[in-house]
């Protein structure tokens, strides 16, 4: 009877061994000599692992790598309390061999979980981490596989990895939608809540059916640019239509029938008026349409004949002023720098001219270098968003008319923010915001979209300090750039 007691507890303790052993790899742990500096071995292994961490070991190898951290800690405790130097280095020995262990480890997870890592870093670019608690739910899950991986459990992790790639994009292409449509959807349900169905019905089904459009179009390809730039700029114009008509026909509900034909009229005549036509009035409203479409033809082709003799003009004068110069025994140089101070003056005189549009609380306008700067101070953003609200609207008029007083040039929207929040949500925040004001000035026929660009910062370049109200609210702001065509 004891000798049976005596096999089962051994095979209980054999069988404790066997789980210990694969739940907790055996570390390979080389002894330091006595003869080695504590402080130098310190050293390098904090550096290891400062390196270990911007290669992510820390993300791949959790486990593994908290205790190298821990054995760090310990042994740096341990020296500047002058413990025994046999502590010490066995701690060190320990960090050391827990480190290579995490630097194994997380190369086996890069393999093993290379689409569900690249999925992940995907999900941060695009600021997904802004939905906290799914998005803290899908850590867990991405941390139980890199444990997984530390234990060669390799079964759960060809199970579960997967599911883990599939929701981080589904994350990412939320966060997408949402940058993209979160204005349109916000006009949607301002419509929805002020009835336009009822008052514009056919409208608002022609905005919901672009909306869907948008969405299944950054579903199809996410990072499609064009063709999302072009498909939720179509959402945006018609969901604005359906605010604009919704309003109009609000308005002729209340109107007599002789009331909308006298209104209807108004907009002819005034039309009319400006084209330097005779009072056409006592013309059915489709003569009269056709009178001014008449009228606009007619000036079409003048202003084309007219650009053409220009340009002609502008040949001729080119040759006439080298030859002159040639003449006059000019170089070339004396040219070019009689050209560029002609380009200066007219550069400054604009930029007097464009610091007048804005009032000193709206922005402030400089000069750097060769191009013009209006930083926007009054462009205000609900907070964690990217949407332009309507009480942005004039001071963005105002920044059109200041861009079109050069001209074509080119322009660059700059975004930046303070240093509230994750330095990855404030680089995709201020992109965000920049390309939201692009969009606005290229759908408001501002300058075709090649030449106008947007560029995000984050907090990377502030203005003031981040520690008060003040200087976070300076900081957060958008600088419009503009680079004069010489």
């Amino acid at each position: 009877m004891r000798h049976r007691f005596a096999i089962v507890c051994s095979g209980i303790l054999a069988f404790s061994v066997l789980l210990l052993g694969c739940s907790q790899p055996a570390l390979n742990v080389k002894p330091i000599a006595k003869t080695e500096n504590p402080s130098a071995l310190l050293d390098t292994l904090g550096r290891d692992l400062s390196a270990a961490k911007e290669k992510r070991v820390d993300l791949l190898s959790p486990t593994w790598f908290a205790k190298a951290q821990a054995s760090y800690a310990k042994a740096k405790a341990q020296l500047n309390q002058g413990a025994e130097l046999s502590k010490i280095l066995s701690n060190i020995a320990n960090g050391r061999a827990e480190l290579a262990q995490a630097s194994g480890s997380a190369d086996r997870a890069g393999k093993y979980l290379a689409s569900a890592i690249k999925s992940r870093d995907a999900a941060l670019a695009a600021g997904a981490d802004r939905y906290k608690k799914p998005f803290a739910n899908l850590a867990n899950d991405f941390h139980s596989l890199t444990r997984a991986v530390e234990e060669d459990d390799l079964g759960y992790v060809r199970k579960k990895r997967k599911v883990v790639d599939s929701q981080y994009r589904e994350l990412e292409l939320r966060a997408i939608k949402d940058d993209h449509l979160a204005e349109v959807r916000r006009l949607m349900q301002v419509a929805a809540s002020e009835d336009m169905d009822e008052a514009a019905p056919k409208s608002y089904l022609v905005a919901q059916s672009k909306l869907a459009d948008a969405d299944r179009t950054i579903a199809k390809d996410r990072y499609d640019k064009a063709a999302i730039d072009k498909a939720v700029g179509q959402a945006r114009f018609y969901a604005q239509r359906l605010h604009q008509l919704a309003g109009v026909s609000k308005k002729l509900e209340k109107m007599t029938p002789e009331e909308i034909a006298l209104w209807m009229e108004r907009f002819l005549a005034q039309t009319n008026a400006h084209l330097y036509e005779s009072d056409r009035r006592n013309l059915p409203f489709k003569d009269q349409q056709e009178v001014i479409l008449a009228a606009i033809s007619t000036l079409q082709r003048n202003k084309s004949a007219t650009s053409s003799l220009m340009q002609s003009k502008d040949l001729e004068i080119e040759k006439l002023n080298r030859r002159i110069a040639q003449l006059e025994g000019r170089t070339y140089q004396e040219r070019a720098d009689k050209e560029r101070l002609e380009a200066e003056k007219r550069f400054n005189e604009i930029y007097t001219q464009v610091q007048g549009y804005f009032s000193a609380d709206q922005a402030e306008v400089y000069k750097k270098a060769q191009h013009l700067v209006i930083r926007l101070k009054a462009m205000r953003f609900p907070v964690g968003q990217s949407v332009v609200v309507s009480s942005n609207y004039p001071l963005l008029t105002t920044v059109r008319k200041a861009i079109r007083a050069f001209g074509r040039p080119d322009v660059v929207i700059e975004g930046h923010t303070d240093s509230t929040g994750s330095e990855t949500l404030n680089q995709k925040l201020s992109r965000n915001r920049a390309e939201s004001v692009r969009q606005y000035l290229i759908q408001n026929g501002t300058l075709s979209a090649d030449k106008i660009s947007a560029k995000g910062y984050g907090s990377s370049r502030p203005l003031a300090s981040n520690a008060t109200a003040s200087g976070r609210a300076v900081n957060r702001r958008i600088d419009v750039i503009i680079k004069p065509v010489r």
